[in-house]
């Protein structure tokens, strides 16, 4: 396996190989590529390591250089071997990501997707490939993963940091995933940020302001007493960061090669994991496994199956538009980081293989049974997200932007889910001067009888409305009215 990229950070990088007998390696790097003036301690005398780059050399966002060597014999490597360092911890520099979704096939729609992203980013650095599970077909072993993921993207991972989820196909020869776990080197104890996990198979990382989140679906418990749920929940409490995307295998909504009402493990990402993440704020999820492309609307708390998810679509879908910049706009949320004010979930298996759409999701924006990857670019307050198909067509593509700014009551406590007495008298609230979203009232069955756009301070009129029982929505913030 030629040389490539695994757990950065801002000050930290690892280069890792497979040679055919045992060694010990150097890394050589710099800034230069024509002086790579820096040398790693030697690797460990074997034929798959991997050399942490030493992290007192390494500064943020910073383009090295490297090589690795056999003593004086340099390794025949990729054409381009460079890394970026991570920008600080925080920062708002705009961020690519390129997805793949069970990409591991080693066919010819494998590379006609590879290929169309290449002709699309035009040779530009990006910051990162994430991959969705279902990386080596069909049974996960050794030689799978070098026929069907090594072999087919090595320039891409000799200067992108990979950051791989498990799937199903990798637990085929073993159980365990003990090939997946062989093959990569993953931060189980927060070397590129977030709350140790402990395990390769789950884990995070930060990358500007994004924190990134990564389940297993397939190995680990997916209980909510198990040592997985307990990670995430003490990971998502730490974070502080703008963004919170979060990636697993098996989807929580699908109609396709995959059925999300009765397989157990999307049941169990479903009703256990995404409440939590909503919780928290989490802002975008991708999965694979059904090979297809689903794209959720702007939506919060869709925990039943797709017969009970109908009947709430009109609490549970908070923006019922494309979210698409170029048409009827992006979704808004109304501040940086709040429980429950909604997220886009994607099932994006199509890198490889190909299923049919079955029935359509009441969930879902889209559906649409088309080979091809995903680019996610995120810039302070701005995310996007395109569906690149195999010949270079944006075949769907959506923005979230969120609000600097916070709706505060003027000497009240501030607007949450279930709030009682909404209408009375002097309930004032704040609103940026700015603020896109719309403040709607709804009847049960779902009927808007009020809407308004507050901007500074506002106060709610039920004038007009009739007696009755209502609900609110404000972004994500919903709640049950009375009125007499």
């Amino acid at each position: 396996r030629k040389p490539f990229l695994q757990k950065g950070s801002y000050n930290r990088a690892s280069i890792c190989w497979r040679v055919s007998a045992a060694t010990s390696l150097t890394v050589k790097y710099g800034t230069d590529s024509t002086n790579l003036s820096m040398t790693s301690p030697p690797s460990a005398s074997a034929a798959d390591a991997c050399v942490a780059l030493d992290t007192a050399t390494l500064q943020p966002a910073t383009k090295y250089f490297y090589e690795v060597y056999n003593g004086a014999t340099k390794l025949t490597g990729s054409a381009r071997q460079y890394f970026i360092t991570a920008p600080a911890v925080g920062s708002k520099k705009k961020s690519t990501f390129w997805i793949l979704g069970d990409p591991g096939s080693a066919g010819t729609a494998q590379t006609n997707v590879k290929n169309a992203f290449n002709k699309v980013n035009q040779g530009a650095p990006i910051d990162g490939i994430i991959m969705l599970g279902d990386n080596a077909y069909e049974s996960g072993t050794d030689a799978e993963f070098n026929t069907g993921l090594f072999n087919i993207y090595p320039d891409a991972m000799a200067t992108a940091f990979v950051w791989p989820a498990v799937g199903n196909h990798e637990a085929v020869a073993s159980s365990s995933a003990a090939s997946y776990l062989a093959s990569f080197y993953l931060p189980s104890g927060g070397e590129s940020g977030g709350v140790p996990s402990g395990s390769e198979l789950y884990y995070s990382f930060n990358y500007a302001n994004i924190h990134f989140i990564i389940l297993d679906s397939q190995v680990s418990a997916r209980t909510k007493t198990g040592a997985q749920y307990l990670w995430l929940q003490q990971d998502l409490q730490a974070t502080r960061q703008d963004w919170i995307v979060a990636y697993w295998h098996h989807p929580p909504y699908s109609f396709s090669g995959h059925n999300s009402n009765t397989e157990q493990q999307m049941v169990d990402m479903r009703t256990n994991f995404l409440p939590l993440l909503e919780q928290y704020g989490v802002d975008i999820t991708y999965t694979g496994h059904s090979h297809d492309y689903e794209r959720s609307y702007l939506i919060d708390s869709a925990y039943g199956n797709s017969t009970d998810n109908n009947s709430k679509k009109a609490r549970i879908i908070l923006d019922n538009k494309s979210g698409n910049p170029a048409t009827t706009g992006p979704y808004r949320k109304p501040s940086m980081k709040g429980a429950h004010e909604g997220a886009v979930h994607m099932v994006a298996g199509s890198s490889a293989k190909l299923d049919p759409v079955t029935a359509a999701h009441p969930v879902m924006f889209t559906q649409q049974s088309v080979y091809g990857s995903v680019i996610l670019t995120i810039e302070d307050t701005v995310a996007t997200s395109k569906f690149i198909d195999s010949s270079g067509a944006v075949k769907d593509q959506f923005q979230i932007v969120k609000t600097r700014g916070t709706v505060t009551h003027l000497g009240r406590p501030a607007m949450k889910q279930d709030q009682a007495n909404f209408f009375q008298m002097g309930r004032r609230f704040r609103f940026p001067s700015d603020n896109p979203l719309a403040f709607r009232i709804y009847t049960p069955t779902g009927t808007v009888v009020s809407q308004t756009i507050p901007r500074g301070n506002w106060e709610p009129s039920a004038k007009a409305i009739p007696a009755g029982v209502y609900y609110y929505r404000y972004g994500g913030k919903f709640g049950k009215i009375s009125l007499p």
